[in-house]
């Protein structure tokens, strides 16, 4: 005979819900934020711009003007480990395409940036992003663009 197996049944007040991060993987996508979104600067290395979609979705940009691989890898692993941390939180996400830019510095600038200092930033850019959401209607939120 096999041993019993023993199920866990879900309760309510065990965990929150498990939110997946969905990441901008599109073109288009990171274009429609430039073009017809609005842009937030949390620091002056960090820029955040985001538009108005049907869910939360994050991208980032990373020039070769920050530093090597391994600095602009860092700075992406950090920006996914502070939105999914962000996604464990019991308030929902607003309904945003994200992206968030980090901005050529002078040298060895994104070497020495502490993890509490990114941290930082990029609480001031959710909490600004959070504001003009709640307070800005859709519709004026998404600026109309004209093809040349």
């Amino acid at each position: 005979m096999s041993p019993a197996k023993i199920v866990k049944n879900s309760t309510a007040g065990d965990k929150p819900p498990r939110r997946r991060l969905h990441v901008l993987t599109r073109r288009s996508d990171f274009l429609r934020t430039f073009k017809s979104g609005r842009k937030i600067r949390p620091a002056e290395w960090m820029v955040f711009n985001y538009s108005i979609s049907e869910s939360f979705r994050c991208g980032w940009t990373c020039p070769k003007g920050i530093g090597n691989a391994p600095i602009r890898n860092r700075l992406k692993r950090w920006v996914r480990d502070w939105m999914r941390e962000r996604l464990k939180h019991p308030e929902d996400p607003p309904n945003i395409d994200l992206n968030i830019g980090f901005r050529p510095m002078p040298p060895d600038f994104f070497k020495m940036l502490k993890r509490a200092d990114f941290n930082a930033a990029m609480e001031r850019g959710w909490k600004q992003i959070a504001n003009q959401v709640v307070k800005t209607p859709a519709d004026k939120l998404i600026k109309s663009v004209e093809k040349k």
